[in-house]
């Protein structure tokens, strides 16, 4: 596609929104055209007044958007102005508009209608959510009210309430929501694990700690790329732009303490396997003795951005667009296992099957 004047970005656009709009002068007239005409494409270091700032990740943020926190929710432009910037905050700021199953500006007429029936804050937040719940982003939430469903989910299982420890048959086995981002944990674990038989990772669980990276140094063969993130333009409202950089690629031995761990690898997913759990399979599932089992994760990767409605409603959202290293997507439908598990099986009579499972399979039986 081609932007005017912004030929040099098309080669790396993900998905854009059209912004032909803000030069239509015979639909704007002509000064306020003329005005916005200057504006596209213009980046600029000092964005401190600005009502969309960029992150050291280049995710967007809107610190300097009025929270009007004694609004009154019986003051129709009140309520309105809350609609529309929700509703123009993710047209331009979200990456997955092209993958949405509504019509956005049919949404925004639907919930015009709807918001000028109520005038109370109950009513003010559940338009709100009404409209955010379009995105069917498993990330998104208003006034600590998630959109979806989406933590509805399997029983989590903490194996032994440890960090790591040895199961039978010689295995190891990491709890990544143990790992602590102040400490470097996975050079001890990986130390105390040279000599296993084989290693499980319940990515069921949210990790903490960079396990992305620092585990892959000791599964993933060589340095591979496992990921492409695309970002808001800085000066292209509604243009998501790819990005290259070092942190797309995981593996190789960077560490002097690292070594090549050659023994089977089981990286254990479901439905609760969310946003940072699925970029550490995405990164770990690179390693050539590592198989994922288990059932689709719950498609809820990249980063979180969000901001203050008027009334101080927070909310939430993905921020940034995670794909395949092939480009294919994984917002939604998320991650599919090697090994296919139906999650009802997983746990039956209290018994994590899904564990029991890769035990099995790593000790060949």
């Amino acid at each position: 596609m081609a932007i005017r004047g912004f030929s040099a970005l098309t080669d790396n656009i993900r998905t854009s929104v059209c912004l032909d709009w803000t030069t239509d002068a015979a639909y704007l007239g002509e000064p306020l055209a003329e005005v916005l005409t200057r504006f596209i494409g213009m980046e600029t270091p000092n964005r401190t007044l600005a009502p969309v700032l960029f992150d050291s990740l280049r995710n967007s943020s809107f610190p300097n958007e009025k929270s009007h926190y004694n609004m009154d929710y019986g003051d129709n432009r009140y309520r309105l102005l809350g609609l529309f910037r929700l509703w123009n905050v993710l047209l331009y700021y979200y990456p997955h508009m092209d993958i949405i199953d509504y019509d956005w500006d049919e949404m925004l007429m639907e919930h015009i209608a709807t918001m000028l029936k109520g005038t109370n804050r109950g009513f003010y937040v559940n338009t709100l959510l009404s409209l955010a719940a379009k995105l069917d982003d498993a990330h998104a939430f208003i006034d600590d009210r998630w959109t979806i469903d989406a933590l509805d989910r399997p029983q989590l299982f903490v194996t032994g309430n440890r960090l790591h420890l040895l199961l039978e048959g010689n295995i190891g086995l990491i709890n990544p929501s143990l790992l602590r981002y102040e400490e470097d944990d996975i050079p001890r674990i990986m130390d105390e694990f040279r000599h296993t038989d084989g290693l499980i990772v319940d990515l069921r669980q949210y990790p903490g700690g960079n396990i992305h990276y620092r585990l892959a140094e000791y599964i993933v063969e060589g340095r591979k790329q496992f990921v492409i993130i695309s970002v808001p333009s800085q000066g292209l409202p509604g243009v998501f732009v790819d990005l290259n950089y070092a942190g797309l690629y995981s593996g190789g031995l960077n560490d002097p303490q690292a070594f090549y761990y050659d023994k089977p690898v089981v990286l254990l997913m479901n439905r609760r396997t969310s946003s940072s759990a699925e970029f550490a399979i995405m990164s770990l599932r690179n390693g050539k003795n590592v198989t994922v089992m288990g059932s689709n994760s719950i498609g809820a990767d990249g980063n979180v951005t969000g901001l203050a409605l008027p009334g101080n409603i927070p909310i939430r959202y993905t921020g940034q667009g995670i794909y395949t290293p092939e480009g294919g997507q994984t917002h939604r439908i998320g991650l599919s296992p090697d090994i296919y598990i139906e999650e009802s099986a997983q746990v039956i009579d209290g018994r994590d099957m899904l564990m029991d499972a890769a035990v099995e399979f790593i000790l060949g039986r």
